[in-house]
């Protein structure tokens, strides 16, 4: 994870941390830990359907499956390629928007692997450069590296002295919590709670 690869291999503490931030920085913007170089945005608490302007991938729903989040692009980070043979869409270069959906029954912990599957994302996006990518690709290149990875960054970030209990990376109550996504002629129609 970007941590591993930054110029301090480790987790900074909360000190370190306050001192780089930025004051009245817009809410959710993720930067490269070593440059400050913005490479994008997160929304947490998104409502699923509203974020969605066409169908989604059915391996996006496979892919977080046994996860209490779902994450998918705003409509900014994404190409549709009209007349492709592929529906997929792929990702843009650049800054991405992010958006985490949060299912029923999530929780503090649920809420960091969230922010930290996005941060993973904004980085091997940065990456990639111009190259675009299927966006289900690059849910699943982070996918694999915060599930490697995750265990170990909670474990420093722990040790660092950052809050075991409270998570403060969402403020507030979320737009909506997905509590069922049912199939049918319009992909991933969603029931939901709203706050």
């Amino acid at each position: 994870m970007v941590y591993r690869k930054s110029q301090h291999s480790r987790v900074p503490d909360p000190a370190m941390t306050a001192a780089r931030e930025r004051i009245f920085e817009r809410s959710g913007t993720i930067r490269d830990i070593d440059t400050g170089i913005s490479l994008g945005r997160c929304n947490i608490g998104s409502s699923f359907s509203d974020i969605l302007r066409h169908p989604i991938p059915l391996e996006l729903l496979d892919l977080f499956r046994q996860e209490r989040y779902l994450i998918w692009f705003d409509q900014r980070s994404l190409h549709q390629a009209q007349g492709s043979q592929s529906e997929e869409p792929t990702l843009l270069s650049g800054h991405l928007y992010i958006h985490i959906c949060l299912k029923e029954g999530y929780s503090s912990k649920d809420i960091l692997k969230g922010w930290v599957h996005a941060v993973e994302l904004c980085h091997q996006r940065y990456a990639q450069g111009t190259r675009r990518l299927p966006a289900v690709e690059a849910l699943r290149l982070a996918s694999l590296t915060v599930r490697e990875n995750l265990e170990d960054f909670v474990g420093q970030i722990y040790s660092a002295g950052w809050n075991r209990d409270d998570s403060v990376l969402m403020t507030g109550t979320p737009a909506a919590i997905i509590t069922n996504i049912r199939l049918g002629t319009q992909v991933g129609e969603e029931e939901k709670k709203t706050r």
